[in-house]
């Protein structure tokens, strides 16, 4: 294990960086205190959303920042899974 290295390290945000100076990927908190993930492609749209809301889950958007796929857990605790084509055709799956 390499001295050098800090087994803790705490901040409000965190962003990584590329080579070109872009944001690529984002933990941070919402407005309203929640935690959240996000990652963004190399033309600055977040392709992925990971986070705590009043339905917290997992979104993935397309190349046009559309979001095509949803994973969720509602405050009761019941999952859902959304899924919506490039025709906006949604499906949704609640068990």
């Amino acid at each position: 294990m390499n001295a050098d290295i800090p087994k803790t390290i705490s901040a409000q945000e965190f962003r990584l960086v590329d080579t070109q100076g872009r944001v690529r990927a984002l933990l941070s908190f919402t407005e309203a205190g929640q935690p959240f993930l996000q990652l963004r492609d190399e033309f600055d749209s977040y392709r992925v959303w990971m986070g705590i809301s009043d339905d917290t889950g997992v979104a993935v958007r397309d190349v046009d920042g559309k979001t095509r796929l949803l994973l969720s857990v509602d405050e009761q605790g019941d999952p859902s899974l959304v899924v919506r084509d490039r025709q906006h055709r949604t499906k949704s799956f609640h068990p």
